[in-house]
Order: structure tokens, then C-alpha cells, then sequence
């Protein structure tokens, strides 16, 4: 899939699933009652935004990330073809 995106149940890895539920709502709890309020810390935070993780899991989201992937992959891919060819015609 090449995102953050686990399912609240994601049957292949249970505990994954609502580690990664439990983050989110970390993550809300945070932003609503300030940093201290909870044990995810900014080093955390920036942790899993390195590796995209979504705050928010919807399927809009979900839909919006792999749209964004797919886009970024096109443009590499005009880029390159500009490289080559001289030209974006």
C-alpha cells in the first residue's frame, strides 16, 4: 500500500491495528489539552510523520494520500520525460 493507513482492525495484526488507533486519539487528545496530557510526545509525533502517518483515517483520506502518491509519480515521471525530450508537449 506504501501508507500509514491500518485499519482499526486490521485482522493480519490485531495489536497493530489499535496501537495505531490508540496514537490518533493520543494525537486529538494532545492538540485538545496540550502536549502533557498524554505520552505522545513531540519526538513521537515526528516520528510517524516521517513515515506519513495520517492523523486522521478516513477514507477520504485514504483516497486524498493515494491520489497524492499517484500524482507526485506522474510529475516525477513528466520530469523525466522533460529530461529527455526537451520539451512537456
Amino acid at each position: 500500500h506504501g501508507d500509514c493507513l491500518v485499519p482499526r482492525r486490521y485482522a493480519p495484526n490485531p495489536s497493530l491495528g489499535n496501537w495505531v488507533n490508540k496514537q490518533r486519539q493520543l494525537y486529538k487528545k494532545s492538540a485538545e489539552e496540550g502536549e502533557k496530557s498524554t505520552s505522545l510526545t513531540p519526538y513521537r509525533i515526528k516520528a510517524l510523520e516521517g513515515l506519513g502517518f495520517a492523523w486522521v483515517a478516513s477514507q477520504r483520506s485514504a483516497r486524498q494520500i493515494r491520489d497524492d502518491k499517484i500524482w507526485n509519480e506522474r510529475f516525477e515521471e513528466l520530469k523525466e520525460f522533460r529530461k529527455e525530450n526537451g520539451h512537456c508537449r
